[in-house]
């Protein structure tokens, strides 16, 4: 059987919500994510608009409930030796994942990804059902500032119970905005089919501006973690459309983590980037920016098990900090230029 090519299969659409305590047969549709809890309330007719009159304070009770969202999808086509993972790229924020009737994962911060193996949730099914609880954030807060007495939570603005929870601190309201505890999926939702996948990928590379002229020297590296074997592989930087360099022979290689067997390394050597334009601030220059694309092989048939694409600029940033007659400066310098930043707050 041919290696099995990485496939994603979005799960953004014909989501269902419901309210914990409600009969078990009231749904209410979530057309698309991403989705917060105050928005489907709002679509599906359920809550008037918190923006106006005093609706803030009438809709509170949101806030102190469980919500439930409910989602029935296919298992996609997949080889048997294929890894099957479901990725949640922002859950908000207290949840349990309940995959056919079993939790496989519970999360408690907003602002990472969470990635769980389903191969032995989804074998044998052909509908599944997914189900994420969400919990009172306000009310787990408490708990742990209560747990935590050794601790001095400090918070400027609404109550003490924010601190502790890795949630958008804004959603307990501030001087400038409502308080509106919102729940939901922020993010978006997908189902990853691999045997070998392209995790993170770090470009790093030295600008060096001590020639002046036009033209910089950049040298520029790569290093990409993959997980599942692969048999080798390929790395190219583009500019408009143009090959600028490529990896490959002597200048990159996979080698093996030692830390996680399942897990292999691509490092590649630092090369030169002739002709490289930088990036600059807006006004400055151009937001001059560089394709770079990194695929990987099976061993024998040369299939295309993954492929990664991002773009990148290059530039030298610095902070600038010297002594002066008024004291010490603070300002950043970018491509060894004097940048003026200001704001307020």
């Amino acid at each position: 059987m041919p290696p099995q090519p990485y496939t994603t299969h979005p799960l953004t659409t014909n989501w269902q919500f419901h309210r914990l305590g409600d009969p078990p047969t009231k749904w209410h549709p979530v057309p698309h994510l991403p989705s917060d809890i105050h928005t489907e309330l709002i679509n599906s007719s359920l809550l008037p608009h918190p923006f106006l009159d005093l609706n803030e304070l009438a809709i509170s009770w949101v806030a102190d409930q469980t919500w439930i969202y409910r989602l029935t999808f296919p298992t996609p086509a997949h080889n048997p030796d294929a890894v099957i993972d479901l990725v949640f790229e922002g859950l908000d924020t207290l949840a349990t994942i309940i995959l056919n009737g079993r939790v496989i994962k519970q999360t408690d911060n907003m602002f990472v990804c969470c990635r769980v193996n389903i191969n032995d949730f989804v074998a044998g099914e052909e509908e599944n059902i997914l189900e994420i609880t969400f919990d009172n954030a306000r009310e787990r807060g408490l708990q742990l500032v209560k747990d935590h007495p050794e601790h001095e939570f400090i918070v400027h603005q609404t109550e003490v119970s924010k601190g502790p929870v890795r949630k958008a601190q804004c959603h307990w309201g501030w001087d400038w905005g409502p308080t509106l505890m919102a729940y939901g999926l922020w993010r978006p939702v997908r189902i990853e089919v691999y045997e070998s996948r392209i995790g993170e990928v770090t470009v790093k590379y030295n600008v060096d501006l001590s020639e002046g002229g036009e033209e910089p020297e950049v040298e520029i590296g790569l290093w990409a973690g993959i997980v599942g074997r692969a048999g080798w592989a390929e790395v190219e930087v583009g500019f408009e459309g143009r090959k600028m360099v490529a990896f490959t022979g002597e200048q990159g290689k996979l080698i093996k983590n030692g830390e996680h067997p399942e897990t292999w390394e691509y490092s590649a050597s630092m090369v030169r980037l002739e002709g490289a334009k930088l990036w600059w601030p807006r006004g400055y220059g151009g937001q001059n920016l560089y394709d770079v694309r990194v695929k990987i092989f099976d061993a024998e048939g040369g299939t295309v098990l993954a492929e990664h694409n991002h773009r990148v600029g290059f530039r030298k940033a610095e902070l600038v900090q010297e002594r002066d007659r008024y004291g010490q400066s603070f300002y950043f310098g970018v491509n060894d230029i004097d940048v003026f930043a200001a704001g307020s707050n």
